[in-house]
């Protein structure tokens, strides 16, 4: 394997600070780590509640939307409007079903409801977000193919070397319609949320670099998963997220 780049590059060094992560029956972080450690599969029997957000608003919110702003909402405070903290919402798929919906309708010839296809924009969420918490600082939206966690730990990097505290980042994924069963298996709804911050010296840390690879596709809309795992998991020291032209290796430090 390719030696990664800036490998010893001390600015490059993050540490979590905060995390929260929501699926259906599991919404805690022990339950999480508990999960981790004896993967199950996962029913879709709830939705998360998003109650932090107006119920006029909520309303727009599909299930992928509110486990997003579910698990962002956990970390978010106060602090957060006052110091401008950046989030970055970042998710591979988006919302998938909405997405295939107003394709349905395309072709049927039918009226597209602005308000469904406002929110079935990567960067809708995140919108909605801002709106509802009147957050006017940075918020950006990411798809990044296979390496979506990745690209979001790179751009939440370049937004703490221009001089963020900190920077939220939330990725997603939800449960796939029909029409892409044999594409995605075994999928289901869920969002992690972490705050990231540069680390000193004295802190555990990980690091994120790139390497050019031959690569794979692969169409597994929980491998986000995996990130999540190495960054709340201590027992976890190496991930790599594979992609093409270029993998990611995370490396605890």
């Amino acid at each position: 394997m390719p030696s990664a780049k800036d490998e010893s590059d001390p600015m490059n060094s993050l540490t979590v600070t905060q995390w929260h992560a929501w699926a259906s029956g599991l919404e805690t972080p022990e339950a999480w780590l508990a999960w981790f450690k004896n993967p199950q599969p996962i029913s879709e029997d709830s939705k998360a509640g998003a109650t932090q957000v107006p119920a006029l608003m909520r309303r727009r919110l599909s299930s992928l939307g509110r486990a997003a702003i579910e698990a962002v909402m956990a970390i978010y405070d106060e602090s957060d409007r006052e110091n401008q903290t950046p989030i970055v919402f970042a998710s591979r798929w988006g919302d998938i079903g909405l997405s295939v919906k107003l394709l349905k309708e395309l072709c049927q010839e039918k009226s597209v409801s602005p308000m469904g296809f406002s929110t079935s924009v990567h960067n809708g969420i995140g919108g909605l977000f801002s709106i509802s918490q009147k957050h006017r600082a940075n918020i950006v939206a990411i798809a990044g193919a296979e390496t979506t966690p990745s690209a979001a730990i790179f751009e939440a990097m370049g937004l703490l070397h221009e001089g963020a505290r900190s920077v939220i980042v939330v990725v997603y994924e939800e449960r796939s319609p029909e029409e892409f069963a044999r594409f995605h298996t075994a999928n289901f709804t869920y969002a992690w949320a972490v705050r990231l911050q540069q680390a000193k010296t004295d802190e555990s840390s990980f690091t994120v670099n790139s390497y050019t690879t031959e690569g794979h596709r692969h169409t597994d809309t929980t491998e986000s998963l995996n990130a999540l795992r190495f960054l709340v998991e201590p027992t976890v020291s190496d991930w790599v997220n594979i992609g093409f032209p270029s993998s990611y290796r995370w490396r605890k430090c």
